[in-house]
């Protein structure tokens, strides 16, 4: 993702907030990510689905737009999900989750 964005480890660290040794051990999933890390690598227009599962593509499509509501909570469940689900149940647990998202963007809208 860091390439792809078309920072080095330094430059990524710097605008992550985080230090470079933080980086490499993300990148070789010896850490994960903090909700700090995720809301800023959102505003890159990362997918939630590749960040937190390695799913789909990385970044995200134009109508995922109600992902950047998403508060600290939200996401520490989407880990859980992630650790108790099989990949099938994760698949239709995220496909609800995003229709009803999507709903409730679309109502305060």
């Amino acid at each position: 993702m860091r390439r792809e964005l078309g920072f080095n480890q330094t430059q990524f660290a710097d605008e992550l907030e985080i230090d470079r040794p933080s980086i490499n051990k993300i990148e070789k999933d010896k850490r994960t990510p903090s909700y700090n890390i995720i809301q800023k690598l959102l505003k890159y227009n990362i997918s939630i689905d590749w960040l937190l599962y390695g799913e789909g593509q990385m970044f995200r499509l134009p109508d995922d737009h109600y992902l950047n509501h998403l508060e600290k909570e939200d996401i520490e469940i989407l880990y859980l999900v992630k650790k108790k689900l099989s990949a099938s149940q994760q698949t239709h647990l995220w496909s609800a989750l995003r229709d009803i998202l999507a709903g409730m963007i679309g109502q305060r809208s």
